[in-house]
């Protein structure tokens, strides 16, 4: 049950020294409890003990480059945003061993309402690695435990993605022909349904007349149709040795079209389409084209529609559109393949780039395909699919992405101006899920990180990714780290920041000049830190017999965080006409000091006795400050005791009070921020619409001082 106007006895002096009084006409102790209680005139929570700070302890581990420097910052909020309303809490320095190792502990004071802070370790270039962590029973626990990678082009791996030797050899392909039924533009088989047809059109490959050969060579340039089919299980081939222009067809069922070396295949004018368990093959050296200027994706050229068939490229393709539903493509070392589109139909559609790749555009419409990345993917426009996979020391570069499932190998690159598109939240975007390596960091970089869903078991991070971004969506991407349980390894930071250096292997147009890492990374020089430290606002409300107004500016001090065991404090505001001098009393140390030389407020600000200073009324004095040393471990909520004294009477923060109980009215507060208190004569409530909630019920409106 809460009560109004608990009796809160007044510290030490005030007590001691007017104990004894009792005539009216004296200053009474009692009477300006009274008075207190009817200026202040809210209802307080009897559990209400006017605390706005928690103790918070820290253990940091680091692993990075050995012997050498880093510091740790902690904030209060997204230090790497544009917009941040992050402030400084904590920081410390810290050298590695040999092995590049070094872990801190510090203790630090957060505001009672935060229930997670901001990370980051920096280097001697001021670049920042940012985690948020979650503070759980008043400690927070962060590993940095990413060894930073070398400046060197370490060979592809393939972790966990597929390969595939070519079906045939150079020297096979070579016998093939040797033995194979040559057909030319001179050749030409009847169709029975239109005997002047010139064209390959016979309803059976067997009908060709081969006499026990399996294969058929093109060597000149041809311009024929197949509507032949196969109706055995025998596998034929029928390879391309010079130009063969294709109109609209089929490969028959377990056919293998081989583009030989110096073949090419020109899909300019047909729409080519996969039978069951038939192979597109395109040997080193080989070449397909396609100079259609025809603008409708929804024709593609090539049409890979059968679960049992797979296109196979060892050299050079550059089509227009390509839809591919169940089959799989596969793009070989060394091969080079470009395309104004891609077209994922089908959840097991899967491409493997172990080359070089060029879209315009790869989509699934977030809910089909899997996209596998062994070397360099270049994707103009967009990436819509179900998962993407990268090998090791790859790069893939895009305009904006938006997967359910990336995984990501040591030391390769994610490079996109948007991730995670918010102007597209369908498919399986309630689940998305970021898969790091165990062993060393890879970067994802964008201009701008969108949508993640922040509910349940969204959002998961696993393994170690450096997430690098100009800007985040709403609801923060960052907060959302917090809630994925196995996020040990991942870090934020702003672009050009993260620690992974990987040497750019050309930054040209020429795919045939590229190698695997791309426009590779390194990390900018220099990084200017322009994060403000926290400031704490002592006020107080100087009371005497005639009572307060509790406007809370009677004397205004501003206090540092704690750097190199000192700190500074500053006189902003002096509310009060009396004559006042403020002293500190630090219970770490044991010690009480007099502040500004001992001085009383007005004279240390350089004003007439008994002004109104820097209260929004005329008078107004440039703020003063002292630094003092308090030590390491120091804490403004367990030692932080600076008070007010007049002649006989000393006011201190409710925590620094003899005989304070819970539920009794302050006659000072401790606010965690640079609080901009209220001008003369404006109470705190009136200034601070939350404060008089906040006062009634502790658990509400606790960050009140953050929002008149």
């Amino acid at each position: 049950m809460k009560k109004l106007f608990r009796t809160m006895m007044l510290a030490g002096g005030m007590s001691g020294a007017l104990a004894g009084c009792s005539s009216e006409d004296l200053y009474n102790p009692e009477a300006v409890r009274e008075k207190a209680e009817q200026a202040f005139g809210m209802e307080v929570d009897p559990e209400q003990d006017w605390n706005m700070l928690n103790v918070v302890s820290a253990n940091i581990t680091i692993q990075e480059d050995a012997l050498t420097d880093y510091t740790f910052r902690i904030y209060t909020n997204n230090p790497l945003s544009e917009k941040t309303t992050a402030t400084l809490l904590a920081e410390q320095k810290i050298s590695t061993d040999n092995k590049g190792k070094a872990s801190v502990g510090l203790t630090f004071d957060l505001p009672s309402y935060l229930n997670y802070v901001y990370v980051a370790r920096v280097d001697s270039k001021g670049r920042r690695l940012v985690k948020v962590a979650k503070i759980s029973n008043d400690a927070i626990n962060v590993d940095f435990g990413t060894a930073k990678a070398s400046q060197t082009r370490a060979a592809i791996t393939s972790g966990e993605l597929p390969t595939m030797e070519c079906p045939y050899t150079t020297d096979e392909v070579n016998e093939l022909i040797a033995n194979a039924y040559e057909l030319t533009d001179y050749i030409w088989y009847p169709n029975p349904w239109n005997p002047a047809a010139d064209d390959l059109s016979s309803n059976n490959i067997n009908d060709l007349g081969l006499v026990n050969k399996t294969s058929i060579v093109i060597k000149g340039d041809y311009n024929t149709r197949f509507y032949i089919q196969n109706e055995t299980t025998t596998t034929y081939q029928i390879i391309v040795t010079g130009t063969y222009k294709l109109a609209d067809t089929t490969i028959p069922q377990n056919v293998d079209l081989i583009i030989a070396e110096g073949g090419t295949l020109d899909l300019t004018d047909c729409q080519l389409n996969m039978g069951m368990n038939s192979r597109l093959i395109v040997m080193p050296g080989a070449t397909v084209i396609d100079n259609n200027t025809s603008e409708n994706e929804w024709t593609p050229h090539i049409n890979n529609n059968d679960a049992t068939s797979y296109i196979y490229n060892g050299g050079t393709m550059n089509i227009k559109w390509f839809l591919q539903n169940s089959g799989s493509f596969y793009n070989a070392h060394d091969a080079i393949f470009t395309a104004e589109a891609i077209s994922l139909q089908n959840e097991n559609s899967v491409i493997t780039n172990w080359g070089k790749m060029e879209v315009n555009k790869i989509v699934g419409n977030g809910s089909q395909g899997t996209i596998n990345n062994g070397c360099l993917l270049r994707v103009k426009e967009e990436i819509n699919v179900l998962y993407l996979n990268q090998a090791a020391n790859t790069a893939l570069e895009c305009e904006k992405i938006k997967v359910c499932e990336v995984t990501l190998r040591e030391n390769c690159i994610l490079r996109t101006s948007l991730l995670n598109d918010p102007s597209n939240t369908g498919g399986h975007y309630n689940d998305i899920k970021y898969v790091g390596d165990a062993n060393g960091a890879a970067l994802i970089s964008a201009k701008h990180i969108g949508y993640v869903n922040v509910g349940g078991d969204c959002f998961k991070i696993s393994g170690r990714i450096y997430f690098e971004a100009d800007t985040y969506e709403q609801p923060a991407f960052e907060t959302t780290i917090m809630e994925a349980t196995t996020a040990n390894g991942y870090a934020l930071t702003k672009v050009g920041e993260a620690p992974i250096y990987i040497v750019p292997s050309y930054k040209g147009d020429d795919l045939s000049k590229a190698e695997c890492v791309g426009n590779g990374n390194t990390p900018v020089e220099e990084v200017p830190e322009d994060i403000e430290p926290t400031i704490y606002t002592y006020a107080y409300e100087d009371m005497d017999k005639a009572g307060g107004d509790y406007d809370m500016n009677d004397v205004v001090l501003k206090c540092s965080i704690v750097q190199d065991g000192k700190i500074t404090v500053s006189l902003a505001a002096a509310g009060a006409m009396k004559d006042l001098t403020v002293h500190f009393n630090n219970k770490q140390k044991g010690t009480d000091i007099a502040l500004f030389g001992g001085k009383e407020i007005h004279e240390a600000l350089g004003v007439a006795a008994g002004a109104v200073v820097n209260t929004g009324r005329e008078v107004t004095a440039e703020v003063i400050s002292e630094t003092i040393e308090v030590g390491e471990g120091f804490s403004y909520k367990e030692h932080g005791n600076f008070y007010i004294k007049d002649k006989e009477n000393k006011i201190h923060i409710p925590a620094f009070t003899n005989g304070f109980q819970k539920g009794d009215v302050p006659y000072a507060i401790l606010v965690p921020v640079d609080w901009e208190y209220p001008q003369e004569n404006v109470k705190v409530s009136t200034a601070y619409s939350k404060f008089e909630t906040w006062a009634g019920d502790v658990t509400k409106n606790t960050d009140w001082y953050l929002q008149k």
